[in-house]
């Protein structure tokens, strides 16, 4: 049993080591060429087989000055920094506070696509240029502290590849925290490459975020159905709170999710995090074994949180983010103590000792690592969140055998019962699959007349929504004809043509609104059929070119498939008459909101990693509101705003689309603004065959 565990423990072992590695280097097969004297020469460099590059080496360093490119045209600077790295001046360090400015040049062969670099976190403000002209900046770089206002956010800028060089100058100015200038790397590439790591890592983050944040709520759960269980509470509160300091560190989700939150508040819960994590953590282990637990010390070490935070709330983020030290000591001590209760723990033999351990061991060693990191002693990054998420598996391994122990023992107790009323057993068993079978009937007949009344109920409500104004007109029009209050036979004739265009209104508005119905109660029959993508592309460039060019406008459509291995056949299954009652909602929209000489852009990609046929469709019409594009697919929404209100839509063609959409298991949104066009998204699940041999 005990060998078992550890294999468990080495194998979880290796693979934060793994991650550990990971962090450090995104690529380990070939080296990232280094800057030197300020130049970084990537002419040997091939995007499209190696990657990004992460832009690592000596820059050009200028201390006690806020240069622009137009200064390095007159001045030849001789300084160099390592970067990322501290601040050093002719080869020694300066003081974190103060004020500079970093130039790289960069060469590269020209090419005909964009590319991209992502700015990390700079401490504390910066700007920046890209070859003479300002890109980014965060806050507000100044030469004293009465002039800067920090801010942190990392950003991607985007240029063309057909230049031969790139010329970078940022300022940069730290007055508000221990640590000042470029601490993180660059990452300089094609722009979809560097898109596209930006959202692997930040979606890594996330799903990281989204376990332990569950994870945290579980434990609070069982705590709070079960009030013994202590040791759930504190792992909760470890959880959360690491959970939360994730959020002020990498992409800094907490400022980017709430903009009006300051700069000094996120630090501020960074730090506060620092400082009671570790203690919650601590009571954890007590409560998992309190034989072994010194519950003296956890009172101290709760004072001693509670001082730092205190001290944290009260000072300066230049004053407290100085004594970090403090925080790294605490959290030092705590991991010792820990790991030396759970040794004392697995020699006493307790109960799933050996699992902790290992669980505390790893935490302990991802926290240690934040200390060098933060030290700047090595750069593997804050890992904090990756070594709880390895404790929390073992965690849940402890709460799984617990209760495999449990259910054990209860099986054992009622097997001897099973055996006594085994023939009482047979005979429940088969009336109660009869009994599950009539449910079932039952459910889903329930099931099938909820649906029914609903789709009764909105049908109703849609009717009595959008008739009663044209009915009203109608009827107002009879009576004065009735009156003879209109006596002119032109008045009369243009009266009559009036009802007539409010009549046949109302004949495609009641037809929508049946036909919108049925999609939503599921009486619509769609009839899937496999169609190869590209003969799809083609019946509707077919359908649509002729007739957008016919009304004055340019109809243009792309197809991006370059992801797509050759041999390889796309598909999707869908109902082509469906689909093209969505299509013709969205075209013929486009045309009615784009005023002649407009566009409209049939754009065809295939997403591999998810396996969806992207569409997208987008005019250079009025638009939409921002408030409007949320509430678009609605039945008969409209405003003031809105393209429905303008052109008289009923407002339903867009919701019976999103019906469509939907039973094809697929998704549509818009993005959109008043004066910017429209652009409608649609996924559909889409499949490729195996290479033809």
């Amino acid at each position: 049993m005990i060998r078992r565990y550890l294999g468990l423990i080495a194998l979880l072992l290796v693979f934060f080591l793994a991650g550990l590695t990971s962090c450090s280097a995104k690529q380990q097969t070939t080296p990232f060429p280094v800057a030197e004297s300020g130049v970084l020469d990537l002419r040997g460099w091939n995007f499209d087989q190696q990657g990004t590059v992460m832009m690592k080496g000596k820059w050009e360093f200028v201390w006690n000055k806020l240069l622009e490119p137009t200064d390095f045209k007159t001045q030849q600077q001789q300084n160099f920094i390592q970067v990322p790295g501290s601040w050093k001046f002719q080869g020694k360090e300066v003081s974190p506070q103060g004020y500079a400015t970093y130039r790289l040049t960069i060469l590269h062969h020209p090419m005909d696509r964009t590319l991209a670099i992502r700015i990390p976190n700079i401490l504390t403000s910066y700007r920046m240029w890209l070859n003479g002209k300002e890109v980014a900046s965060a806050g507000t770089v100044g030469t004293s502290i009465n002039e800067s206002i920090p801010e942190q956010m990392p950003k991607l800028v985007f240029m063309s590849g057909d230049r031969d060089q790139d010329e970078l100058v940022i300022q940069v100015s730290n007055f508000h925290h221990r640590r000042g200038g470029i601490w993180k790397e660059f990452e300089y590439g094609a722009s979809e490459q560097v898109v596209h790591h930006q959202y692997i890592v930040s979606s890594r983050d996330m799903l990281i975020l989204g376990i332990i944040l569950m994870m945290g709520g579980y434990h609070f759960w069982l705590y709070f159905l079960r009030r013994q269980e202590r040791a759930a509470l504190y792992f909760g509160l470890v959880c959360i709170i690491i959970g939360v300091r994730m959020l002020t560190l990498g992409d800094c989700f907490l400022v980017q999710w709430f903009p009006w939150i300051p700069w000094q508040v996120s630090l501020q819960v960074e730090y506060i995090c620092l400082a009671l994590g570790p203690v919650c953590g601590m009571y954890y282990v007590s409560a998992m074994f309190p034989q072994e637990a010194y519950p003296r010390m956890n009172k101290i070490l709760l004072v001693v949180a509670g001082t730092l935070s205190l001290f944290v709330l009260v000072t300066e983020p230049i004053v407290f983010s100085k004594y970090i030290i403090l925080f790294q000591v605490s959290l030092g001590f705590i991991a010792i103590v820990s790991v030396i209760i759970m040794i004392r723990a697995v020699r006493h033999r307790r109960p799933n000792a050996i699992l902790a351990l290992g669980g505390v061991f790893i935490f302990a060693a991802s926290t240690i690592n934040d200390v060098l990191y933060y030290n700047e002693i090595w750069y593997t990054g804050d890992i904090t969140h990756y070594g709880l998420l390895l404790f929390v598996i073992m965690q849940s391994m402890i709460v799984s055998k617990r209760v495999s122990q449990m259910m054990n023992e209860l099986e054992d107790v009622t097997s001897e019962l099973r055996e006594l009323n085994n023939s009482l057993e047979t005979r429940i068993e088969s009336r109660t699959v009869e009994l599950r079978q009539m449910n079932a009937s039952l459910e889903q007949s329930n099931l099938d007349l909820e649906r029914m009344e609903d789709a009764r109920r909105r049908l109703l409500t849609n009717i009595s929504h959008d008739l009663r104004t044209p009915m009203t007109l109608i009827q107002g029009y009879l009576e004065a004809l009735h009156d003879d209050i209109i006596v002119d036979p032109d008045e009369r004739k243009k009266y009559m043509q009036l009802m007539l265009r409010k009549m046949t209104g109302l004949n495609h508005l009641i037809y929508d609104v049946f036909e919108l119905s049925k999609l939503e109660s599921g009486q619509v029959l769609i009839h899937i059929k496999e169609m190869p993508i590209e003969e799809f592309m083609d019946q509707v460039e077919q359908t649509y070119a002729f007739e957008v060019e016919n009304r004055g406008l340019h109809f243009y459509s792309v197809r991006h498939f370059e992801n797509v291995e050759r041999n390889r056949q796309l598909v999707i299954h869908i109902d082509l008459e469906r689909m093209f009652q969505v299509f013709n909602n969205l075209v013929y929209n486009a045309v009615k909101f784009t005023p002649i000489g407009g566009e409209i852009r049939m754009h065809f990609s295939y997403l591999e990693e998810e396996q969806k046929f992207c569409i997208q469709c987008m005019d250079t019409g009025i638009g939409v509101s921002k408030e409007d594009t949320v509430k678009i697919f609605e039945r008969f929404y409209k405003n003031d705003y809105s393209r429905n209100s303008k052109g008289g839509g009923s407002g339903i063609g867009l919701s019976i689309a999103k019906e469509i959409i939907e039973s094809h298991h697929g998704a549509i949104w818009v993005q959109s603004e008043l004066g910017q066009g429209c652009h409608f998204y649609i996924t559909l699940p889409a499949t490729s065959h195996k290479p033809i041999t």
